[in-house]
This record gives structure tokens, sequence and C-alpha cells, in this order.
């Protein structure tokens, strides 16, 4: 099953008419209504680990959150790029050595929040 991580260079903060503002790199900042805030928040915050949407919705309901429909919220959240799905580089395939991996990190964790 996929597993899904907020990307790393989201900010987020309260407007003055409570809102949520979300600027994303390279994509249309998301402004979240004041009903949605907590949902947000707590969904947010849930991705700051790779999580699978099982594990979401049961984190959710430990907060006595309930979503009507978990994979739409998901899509909407990977469609304007606020999680990424999450790919384990360890396990993946690789010509570098593990010090070029070292060396490389920061620039590969960049590029991992272009959006394509």
């Amino acid at each position: 099953m996929d597993k899904y991580k907020i990307i790393s260079s989201i900010h987020i903060f309260q407007m003055p008419n409570g809102n949520l503002h979300i600027s994303l790199p390279l994509e249309k900042n998301v402004e979240i209504g004041v009903n949605d805030k907590d949902l947000f928040i707590a969904v947010l915050t849930i991705f700051k680990i790779p999580i699978t949407q099982d594990e979401m919705i049961q984190k959710l309901l430990e907060q006595s959150i309930e979503l009507d429909d978990p994979k739409e919220f998901i899509e909407l959240l990977l469609t304007n790029n606020i999680i990424k799905k999450y790919i384990d580089i360890a396990k993946i395939e690789t010509s570098l050595t593990t010090k070029q991996l070292s060396k490389y990190d920061r620039q590969i964790q960049n590029f991992c929040n272009f959006t394509g």
C-alpha cells in the first residue's frame, strides 16, 4: 500500500480572517476555510511521517475525526501538491555509493518537491 508524506517545503500560517494559508513551492497557494482548519491541521500533522491511508484513518479516529471519503481527501492533497507519495530511497537501486548518497542528499530532497 502506498505511503504519503507532507512535502518538506510547505509553509502554513493563519490569515487574519481565521483561514489557513498554505504556501507551496511552484504551485498556486491554497487557502482553507475556517470550518476545515482543524481537520487540515490534524491531517497535515499526521503526514509528517510516511503513512498509509489506513494508518491515517486510524490516527484520525483516535482524535475523534472522521472523513466522509478518505481516498478523495488524499487525492485532493496530492492534486494540490501538499503531500506526495513517499519513496524509500534506501530501497531504490542506485549506482551511487553510500558516500555519494550522503553528499547529495540535500539536492535529492530538493528535487522531491518538484511537481510532475
